[in-house]
């Protein structure tokens, strides 16, 4: 189950999703609302952990950092991470990094992530290609 609250949205996932999960779709929020679908292959804690270490380093490659060093939100401590999708591997194959991609794209345009309160930049279509 994960709710989008800007749009009343209910969306039920059938992923059971931790921290040590791979190859997820996450929504990373801020304690102000603004927040960022992102995805990652490796464990949704390492990802995590990237985001926090881009916050305190006011990486500018990472819109959670920017959005931390524009707003002066300090610590980083109450960064919410939600598992939104897990992207499993396929009993006929295929190419999982790409599916991830794909449902990556899929999942900041169904939460309209580019804009605000999102923090994403274009969406990128091509995965699809």
């Amino acid at each position: 189950l994960f709710a989008d609250i800007f749009s009343g949205r209910t969306f039920y996932t059938d992923s059971f999703i931790n921290c040590n999960t791979s190859f997820v779709v996450y929504r990373l929020e801020c304690p102000c609302g603004c927040f960022y679908i992102g995805r990652t292959k490796h464990k949704l804690k390492v990802r995590l952990a990237e985001h926090k270490q881009a916050i305190r380093s006011g990486n500018p490659l990472y819109p959670m950092a920017v959005h931390y060093k524009d707003t002066n939100h300090g610590s980083c401590n109450s960064l919410k991470i939600t598992g939104i999708e897990h992207i499993k591997n396929s009993i006929r194959g295929g190419d999982r990094l790409k599916k991830l991609l794909q449902r990556e794209s899929f999942w900041i345009y169904t939460l309209k992530a580019t804009n605000f309160p999102g923090l994403n930049g274009e969406l990128d279509l091509a995965p699809y290609l």
